[in-house]
């Protein structure tokens, strides 16, 4: 039993590495715009993340912090 949970978790990571690199190279590579789910989902995981990190409640300075990092993660 051990030896098939360790073939699936490989075959499991390997399909990720693959979905990966395909997300990378439509992404970047294409000279047109791809459309890729994986992308738009990692922007916008980050960017519910920044909008988290600035929550009303903070002073302009914080939020203006925080944000301005934003830019330079998606």
């Amino acid at each position: 039993m051990n030896i098939w949970v360790r073939i699936v978790a490989g075959l499991g990571g390997f399909l990720i590495q693959v979905l990966v690199l395909d997300a990378a190279i439509r992404t970047f590579l294409l000279p047109r715009v791809a459309n890729v789910r994986l992308s738009r989902f990692a922007s916008k995981a980050v960017s519910k993340l920044f909008r988290l990190l600035a929550r009303p409640e903070r002073s302009y300075l914080e939020k203006d912090r925080n944000l301005s990092l934003f830019a330079s993660t998606v």
